[in-house]
């Protein structure tokens, strides 16, 4: 071959070689930006929420469960604020959550999956659902979703470094240095300084604290493991919890649970949840119950609504939720429930059974 013409080819083999390198250390680089972009969110946001979480379905099911007031001393024992420390970490957390929330919404990789939408809003429902008007004001545990969101940046801040790049663009102190306006940073006030704030009753946002005392008081208050108004809000917000952080920690691939979560149980019978939910019974035999429910077809989140719900009754051992089939099948235990004691709260039901 002419030596002219094996230099050209030489020379255009250099020259791929050289584009595809170029081309594959440019994927490289922003494969590596891409990851230094995600590893900077789950550290400024995605992290802090799933914590936040944690700590709240935590500490509601210790809470619930009673686990609280089980150390002597501890149904007494009194934090800075005048409420008990139990009461204050469980406010505590409740309100940082709220913060944590709105972060999750705003910044990091989550801005648009549908399904932690879906189940943050399902806890944010959850504090400021009425289901009836006049027990509003007895629930301590109602939050309205402003108030949601204005407790939430109260305890939840940006840093002093965001506030200095907040300067910087407005040009009132141009030599500190820049800052990405994308990644701003937040931080939870202390436990302490939460105590100064409720406290301090000159405080300029002393009437939205007003909630809170109720709700410390409330906890002091209440016997955990009976019934008392408001329970049922907080056993479904834990439940609902414990899906969010399950949620994520399978997405983003680690644990900060060292044990399978617990959800709180509802003191709810089958005979009290069969008087107020309008269900057809499909099919039952001692220790298995079948039911019909239409608005489940193709529905995830009444699905997913349905099976936290009844996983958290008392009795319950297993629960499936078919949606194509519209139904969800409940594995209960004999020892608790009989068929006898079913049928008689079931009444009008008895005739569907197969």
């Amino acid at each position: 071959m002419d030596p002219i013409q094996l230099g050209l080819i030489a020379s255009i083999l250099s020259g791929v070689c050289t584009a595809a390198w170029t081309v594959l250390t440019w994927r490289q680089q922003q494969d590596k930006e891409e990851e230094a972009k995600r590893d900077r969110n789950a550290a400024l946001y995605v992290n802090p929420f799933i914590l936040a979480a944690e700590e709240l379905q935590d500490a509601l099911y210790n809470y619930l469960s009673g686990n609280y007031h089980k150390l002597p001393g501890e149904e007494t024992r009194q934090g800075y604020a005048g409420f008990s420390a139990a009461a204050l970490e469980i406010v505590y957390t409740i309100v940082i959550y709220f913060g944590w929330s709105f972060t999750i919404y705003r910044y990091g990789p989550y801005t648009s999956d549908e399904k932690l939408i879906e189940l943050t809003r399902q806890v944010s429902e959850m504090f400021s659902d009425i289901t009836h008007a006049s027990e509003a004001e007895e629930d301590a545990f109602y939050f309205s979703y402003p108030e949601q969101k204005a407790l939430g940046l109260t305890f939840v801040k940006p840093t002093a470094i965001a506030y200095a790049h907040a300067a910087n663009t407005a040009h009132l102190n141009t030599h500190l240095p820049p800052v990405e306006s994308q990644f701003p940073s937040f931080e939870s006030i202390s436990l302490y300084d939460f105590e100064e704030q409720i406290k301090n009753q000159r405080n300029e946002r002393s009437a939205l604290y007003l909630n809170i005392r109720d709700a410390l008081h409330a906890i002091d208050k209440a016997q955990p493991t009976a019934d008392f108004t408001g329970r049922q809000r907080l056993v479904r917000v834990q439940n609902y919890l414990v899906d969010l952080v399950n949620y994520l920690e399978e997405k983003e691939g680690f644990s900060v649970s060292v044990s399978k979560r617990r959800r709180a149980r509802h003191h709810l019978t089958f005979a009290q949840l069969f008087g107020y939910i309008d269900l057809q019974v499909a099919h039952h035999i001692p220790g298995r119950l079948r039911l019909k429910f239409p608005v489940l077809k193709n529905n995830m989140i009444y699905g997913v609504h349905f099976e936290s719900f009844f996983f958290s009754l008392e009795g319950v051992k297993n629960v499936r939720v078919n949606l194509q089939a519209c139904s969800i099948v409940i594995e209960y235990d004999i020892e608790k429930y009989s068929m006898g004691e079913l049928e008689t709260t079931l009444g009008n039901y008895i005739h569907n059974l197969s």
